[in-house]
């Protein structure tokens, strides 16, 4: 596992093939509302290791950074023109939007000055992107809009801002081609312009995801055969397609100006997503509605029969259509109560798989953390992911966080054996999802590999492997790399000053070390040699590889000068007991065996030290 985990994270291979990193946007920028919580260059949070507390820019006062090094890279791209612009307009800062088409237009004009020098538009032109201009001024709501930034953009750049027309189609090509910048948990912090990224069409049933690390996507295929790098093969989503058919299109057509036909939404079966229940209680069949269908007259459940009355239709019609499209994330009794009240009345009007239902469960069990007996219902939490596996891509990772709800309900019911599978594949998903030096997927890892061994972790050591604060990618090559002694290291390699280092083999085959020189470690069978030198510092004996011992800080080679032994207290006064064998260092450094019959067989083996 570990050589595959190495290998894996470092040649950019998922588990379903190659991924595609786009690390270079033309713009981006930190939400309003997130400048206090992430970095305003890598849009990471504080870990408390790395970064305890953001630093606050000393000229602005607005953006924050993990370190020296974020705010000297975010002064060179994009801050130095727009801290000075900020500290003008102060205490009327402009709304993210204003900033981001700013940090557009200074990019442009730079490039217009000075031709594309930093290979900004390596990908494509800014000006090859789509615009929809003239749908974009034939919406009365989105001309008000424009207006609105206009005003505020004039106040912010003053001269720097270009002309209305061209300021126009600025604002066109950004809207059309921009996306938001979520933490791996869903939680938008910021908002991009990749030029790369613009090039790949949306589909509800994706075949790639887009995954972030601070501002930079990831594109992972969740099917096999997919070329990420290739946009005519791959498809990613919009817009959240955990949703019904009609919010998808309603959303696509408001933001993209295009009616979604793709495959997913040219299937009746997903008319399962917003059914009702049968009004016959023993009939547990869902009756297939939508939110827009205006036949509410003659409709009857395929498996009783029943006529559904035309009210109970327009009823959980309504009340689908009334439910905000997103819950709050703030842990308040009044938001609990309120998704309750919601809940209630689901359970009473919509059948198990709909779609809303289903959120509205995720949202209180994220709010509640599985205390509420109603969240503990298991049932219910398993229809929830079935029906996200009949609406999401089967590696979406709100799949695996289902799967999670699943495995902590187990866990407080102590049937901590029945969890396994669904932490296995919580993990698998995760492992496609986010890649194998995701956090994600190396605490979902451990929390598997708990349960699977039958570790005796407390319910809250588990719990706490469930709750995903840090998204930073591991460096998993560094963190192998590191070492105590020979058997940390994987492989052909040797633990040298407390690094795993390539090791050389000899041509000294070994049942043991005595069958090796000082210098050498026996291992595979075959007598090790480091390819590296070490600085010979140590500790203790541990510290020493091979036949050495540790003498004043330095490792010495060591004479055997007794017999076979477990511990020191089988060996004589200055003696030690290493590799099963009473073993002593001579102050002179020299050949000392204390018994001749030992001479023989072990002298040519400390014939040559280091």
């Amino acid at each position: 596992l570990l050589v595959r985990l190495v290998s894996m994270a470092l040649d950019g291979v998922g588990p379903m093939g190659k991924v595609t990193i786009f690390d270079k946007p033309f713009a981006s920028v930190v939400l309003n509302q997130q400048v206090e919580n992430v970095c305003g260059y890598c849009f990471q949070r504080p870990n408390g290791k790395t970064c305890k507390r953001l630093q606050i820019c000393g000229g602005c006062h607005w953006y924050r950074y993990c370190n020296r090094a974020c705010q000297r890279a975010s002064w060179k791209e994009h801050h130095k023109l727009e801290c000075a612009r900020l500290q003008l307009v102060f205490p009327n800062l402009p709304v993210t939007e204003v900033l981001f088409l700013g940090r557009i237009c200074d990019r442009l004009r730079f490039i217009e000055a000075n031709g594309d020098l930093k290979k900004w538009q390596a990908e494509r032109r800014f000006d090859e992107l789509m615009s929809h201009e003239e749908e974009i001024r034939q919406d009365k709501e989105k001309m008000k809009h424009f207006e609105l930034i206009y005003d505020k953009a004039q106040k912010f750049l003053a001269s720097a801002i270009p002309k209305r027309e061209k300021f126009f189609l600025i604002f066109c090509r950004s809207w059309i081609n921009s996306h938001s910048i979520h933490s791996n948990t869903g939680i938008e912090v910021g908002m991009a312009l990749d030029l790369g990224i613009s090039k790949y069409d949306h589909s509800c049933r994706p075949n790639t995801a887009m995954v972030f690390n601070g501002f930079r996507a990831v594109l992972r295929p969740l099917v096999n055969g997919i070329d990420t790098a290739d946009p005519s093969q791959c498809f990613i989503a919009y817009v959240d397609v955990g949703r019904s058919r009609y919010q998808r299109r309603k959303e696509l057509q408001s933001k993209w100006y295009f009616w979604c036909e793709c495959e997913r939404c040219r299937d009746p079966s997903d008319d399962r997503l917003t059914s009702i229940r049968c009004v016959n209680v023993d009939c547990s069949e869902p009756v297939c509605i939508t939110e827009d269908q205006t036949n509410t007259k003659n409709v009857q459940c395929l498996g009783c029969g029943s006529k559904i009355p035309e009210n109970v239709i327009i009823e959980a019609q309504c009340f689908m259509l009334a439910l905000p499209q997103h819950f709050g994330n703030v842990k308040s009794a009044e938001e609990v109560r309120r998704l309750k009240i919601y809940l209630n009345t689901a359970e009473r009007l919509l059948h198990k798989e709909n779609i809303y239902f289903c959120r509205l469960l995720t949202a209180y069990l994220q709010l509640t953390e599985g205390v509420d007996s109603f969240a503990n219902n298991l049932e219910l939490q398993k229809s929830v992911y079935t029906n996200y596996r009949r609406c999401l891509p089967a590696a979406d990772r709100h799949v695996g966080f289902q799967l999670l709800h699943i495995v902590r309900t187990l866990i407080t019911q102590n049937r901590r054996a029945e969890s396994i599978p669904y932490a296995h594949e919580a993990m698998r998903i995760f492992e496609i999802c986010f890649g194998l030096d995701h956090p994600y997927y190396l605490q979902t890892l451990a929390l598997w590999t708990f349960l699977e061994n039958g570790s005796k972790k407390t319910n809250e050591e588990l719990f706490k492997l469930m709750n995903f604060t840090y998204s930073k990618p591991v460096n998993l090559e560094a963190l192998l790399r590191h070492c105590r002694q020979h058997d940390n290291c994987i492989g052909l390699s040797l633990c040298t000053d407390g690094k795993c280092t390539a090791a050389i083999p000899t041509d000294i085959t070994c049942e043991g070390q005595e069958y090796c020189y000082a210098h050498q470690v026996c291992r595979f069978g075959v007598c090790l040699e480091s390819s590296v030198l070490p600085r010979s510092g140590c500790l203790s004996h541990a510290d020493c590889e091979g036949q050495q011992l540790c003498v004043k800080g330095r490792c010495k080679v060591a004479l055997p000068v007794g017999g076979f032994c477990l511990d020191n207290s089988q060996c004589g006064r200055m003696l030690t007991c290493k590799f099963n064998h009473s073993v002593h260092f001579d102050k002179n450094d020299m050949l000392k065996l204390h018994n001749p019959n030992w001479k023989k067989e072990f002298e040519p083996n400390y014939q040559k030290k280091r």
